[in-house]
């Protein structure tokens, strides 16, 4: 199977090494090694094929369920997309009203 690195990654270099975030998922990965920067670098900034003979299997599964590394295939756009449509359709809208007491009011009246 072919892989690419994620467009949603970036890297936080931390005094123990290197944390990877990928935005789209919210998972974090702790990089620390020699090659961490390396690593690092390849796995953020613009999408590319990502080498999984490079990293052992359990590292390429941590990449793959924290979303660092996707199928060459996946649109993760669209993914994101659904995730969103899917919130506005099953996430009820909740509204409170809270009166203001009479000197807030006013201060906010003045600020309009």
């Amino acid at each position: 199977m072919r892989y690419r690195t994620s467009r949603y990654n970036f890297a936080i270099p931390v005094e123990v090494g290197t944390v990877v975030f990928c935005a789209k998922s919210g998972a974090a990965t702790l990089l620390r090694g020699v090659d961490q920067h390396v690593l690092a670098q390849q796995l953020c900034g613009a999408p590319q094929l990502f080498d999984s003979s490079t990293v052992d299997a359990l590292l390429l599964a941590e990449f793959l369920k924290n979303g660092h590394v996707v199928e060459e295939s996946h649109d993760e756009l669209c993914q994101i997309r659904e995730h969103y449509w899917r919130s506005r359709r099953e996430t009820p809208l909740v509204v409170e009203a809270v009166p203001l007491p009479v000197e807030m009011r006013e201060a906010v009246h003045g600020m309009c």
